[in-house]
């Protein structure tokens, strides 16, 4: 679904699946639930407002975790990597 120009004010947002083109987010909760695709925001404001993961976005963070916590060197390697691959940082913990 598209939205443009709508005030959110107070809600929960599950962003999967939908297009916000300069809306306003105010002191919402949004959740990232990698449940059903692509999602796009442009030229939004988000004020006062929490980001979280749900459902099989917070699955892939337990894994990285477990990776990271359970496997050594590889595992922390692995993450690590993951991480560089979003981010274009190379850290070396």
């Amino acid at each position: 679904m598209r939205f443009e120009k709508k005030t959110f004010t107070g809600e929960t947002i599950t962003p999967e699946g939908n297009e916000y083109v300069e809306c306003v987010f105010q002191k919402c909760n949004v959740v990232f639930n990698a449940s059903s695709g692509t999602f796009t925001f442009q030229g939004c404001n988000f004020k006062e407002c929490r980001f979280g993961l749900g459902g099989a976005a917070r699955t892939t963070v337990l894994l990285l975790k477990g990776l990271y916590q359970s496997f050594g060197p590889l595992g922390r390697d692995f993450v690590l990597g993951t991480f560089k691959e979003i981010t274009g940082l190379d850290l070396k913990i």
